[in-house]
């Protein structure tokens, strides 16, 4: 009889470590899943961030670019402008004092309104 109760508390006992064993299982399977979701989280989290880096840094090249070309459009009128002018007082062309007035009121508001442009572009505050 004894050795009957012995065999029916080790069956019960090898049950009960089954159980545990397959409820461990399934809790490092758990575990591991879980890890693998926060890696790949954590991925796609560095992979847009390396984005908007590089569209930061593709920013910055395009507004200097794009700063030298304005600075030079503007340049480039106002040398015009002037030229006319001082054409217009050696006398080698004529102007009337209505189109001087114009040429001179319009070099003046795009040169400070494309620079005011320019400098609020260029430098944004920060977010």
């Amino acid at each position: 009889m004894k050795g009957k109760f012995e065999d029916l508390m080790r069956i019960l006992s090898d049950e009960g470590k089954d159980k545990e064993e397959s409820e461990e299982s399934q809790v490092n399977l758990l575990e591991q899943k879980s890890n693998e979701l926060t890696i790949n989280y954590l991925r796609a989290q560095i992979d847009r961030q390396r984005e908007e880096i590089e569209g930061l840094k593709q920013d910055r090249e395009q507004r200097k670019i794009f700063s030298y070309v304005i600075f030079g459009f503007m340049c480039i009128y106002m040398l015009i402008s002037l030229a006319l002018v001082f054409l217009d007082g050696y006398g080698i062309i004529f102007l009337s004092d209505k189109v001087l007035i114009t040429l001179l009121t319009t070099s003046l508001a795009n040169v400070i309104g494309i620079f005011n442009f320019v400098a609020k572009y260029l430098f944004h505050p920060k977010k």
